[in-house]
């Protein structure tokens, strides 16, 4: 909304004071019309920036405040409640960010979500029956992918440094790759059963 130069809508569950939407206020209009990083977004309302003005730090400070503020008055939220809602549309997103075009393709493109959240948790629960087993063999890979992709998604989804609580799709693709490993040893292993079980014997 910055970047197009429209209203901003704040999001859900947002808690702050008077003195606060003000500050806030200001910010985006400062990042509406004299950020320099803003104005290089693809699909800004104006032309880049050529020299970086100096509301850019005046903004900084102003988005830095108010995080650590909010930080501070509202821990359980900032560190609970946000990155469980954060797990949560990592692990069951169901939507592309974009629905204002409803063409076939983009229909298509939501539902292979469901696709993906069914593929996810039959390759976590393939992984647990594994590890359950009394065979060692393919052990250890199968533990080291659990646990890569558990702190993977912990991290992103719970993490505090600028990069994380991105929930961008094209970051956890090689996390969810490896759950296809377990999958895919799971059902390897039921076909060879069921094979060994029809084939006639001699």
């Amino acid at each position: 909304e910055i970047v197009a130069g429209k209203p901003v809508t704040y999001p859900e569950g947002l808690k702050f004071d008077a003195a606060d939407s003000t500050q806030l206020a200001r910010a985006f209009e400062l990042a509406r019309t004299k950020s320099y990083g803003f104005s290089y977004w693809r699909g800004s309302w104006r032309a880049p920036l050529q020299v970086k003005p100096p509301e850019t730090d005046t903004l900084v400070a102003i988005f830095t405040a108010l995080r650590t503020k909010q930080i501070q008055e509202h821990p359980v939220d900032f560190w609970f409640w946000v990155p469980l809602g954060n797990l949560k549309k990592a692990l069951f997103k169901t939507s592309l960010k974009s629905q204002s075009t409803q063409s076939l393709g983009r229909q298509l493109a939501s539902k292979l979500f469901y696709l993906r959240s069914l593929l996810l948790f039959a390759g976590l629960f393939s992984a647990l029956l594994l590890l359950l087993r009394k065979r060692r063999e393919g052990k250890f890979l199968l533990l080291l992918s659990l646990v890569y992709f558990t702190l993977f998604y912990l991290l992103m989804c719970f993490g505090n440094t600028s990069m994380l609580r991105n929930i961008e799709m094209r970051y956890f693709l090689h996390a969810d790759l490896l759950m296809l490993l377990p999958l895919a040893f799971y059902l390897s292993e039921r076909y060879e059963t069921f094979r060994s079980r029809v084939a006639p014997k001699a």
